[in-house]
């Protein structure tokens, strides 16, 4: 096995064609940084059901410049290799000119996380055939945001085993029904997957087939297909409906999967340690052996 460093992500190549790429060095460094490299570790990067909002009292220059230190720490690690913060840090983000008590409480729980998972990493494995293509998932958490009341969104994409782009983030208006917000969600989750076919068609692998999207929302699945306007969908923004126009053109397909196999799910709230444990998986996040250092 050969290991190497690129910007702060370990890459291994191992003999059975897989590569793992993590930020162990990386988050210890962090954990160091901000005094927590002897933290209790946590099971789960945030409290389930979490909601938090803007702190009344105003905080010094040195408290703001500290929190976005944490976030900007953390999102680099989220944008690298550890999918699973990337819905904690991105919530956190949103309250970086009003950090209170609260939001220090719960950056400290995502590095407490970070510190039981710190070996974690994505492992991408050899397949027997070419590769062809990927797949992803897309869902939206309906009017999450306690102040807005604007719905959160987010996507992963596989390919070889485990993710390989992935986003959590918030509507830009308010959706007035579950299967608008993930019309929307599916809408930008097809914006990535052509992003995806470019970048491929780059690399000298061929997509020979629409790439596969699973939406845990009948109704929204079946507006991708449905050229008909009527009461509940002709509020819908011209510019949303170039998702149907991407599964015309062959570029995308959505299919229905159940609501507890949706992987994007982690992008969309906080969750309970099992069902996070499980998505994690489906992520391709693992330890370097099959003992669990830390988390679930």
């Amino acid at each position: 096995m050969t290991a190497k460093y690129v910007l702060g992500i370990q890459l291994k190549c191992k003999s059975d064609g897989s590569i793992t790429i993590s930020q162990e060095a990386y988050i210890n460094d962090v954990l160091k940084r901000f005094d927590m490299i002897e933290c209790n570790p946590t099971s789960t990067p945030m409290a389930p059901n979490l909601k938090l909002k803007p702190s009344l009292t105003e905080p010094t220059t040195l408290e703001k410049t500290c929190y976005l230190q944490v976030i900007g720490s953390l999102l680099y690690a989220s944008l690298g290799t550890r999918p699973d913060i990337t819905y904690a840090v991105t919530y956190l983000a949103r309250f970086s000119l009003c950090p209170g008590p609260a939001h220090w409480t719960a950056i400290e729980t995502v590095l407490r996380y970070l510190k039981g998972t710190a070996a974690m990493g994505l492992t991408y494995s050899r397949t027997p055939a070419p590769l062809h293509g990927f797949s992803g998932y897309s869902d939206s958490n309906w009017g999450a945001c306690v102040l807005t009341s604007c719905s959160t969104m987010g996507f992963s994409f596989h390919l070889a085993g485990a993710a390989v782009s992935w986003s959590s983030k918030v509507q830009n208006r308010v959706a007035d029904s579950s299967t608008d917000a993930e019309y929307i969600g599916l809408l930008h989750t097809g914006k990535e997957a052509v992003f995806l076919h470019q970048l491929l068609a780059e690399l000298g692998i061929p997509i020979t087939s629409p790439t596969l999207i699973c939406g845990d929302n009948q109704g929204a699945n079946v507006l991708t297909k449905n050229p008909q306007f009527h009461q509940h969908t002709c509020h819908i923004c011209l510019r949303e409906h170039f998702v149907r126009d991407m599964v015309w053109l062959g570029d995308i397909t959505v299919q229905y999967i159940l609501t507890q196999d949706m992987t994007a799910d982690i992008f969309t709230k906080a969750l309970g340690c099992e069902l996070f444990c499980g998505h994690c998986q489906c992520l391709g996040l693992h330890f370097p052996s099959a003992s669990n250092k830390g988390g679930c």
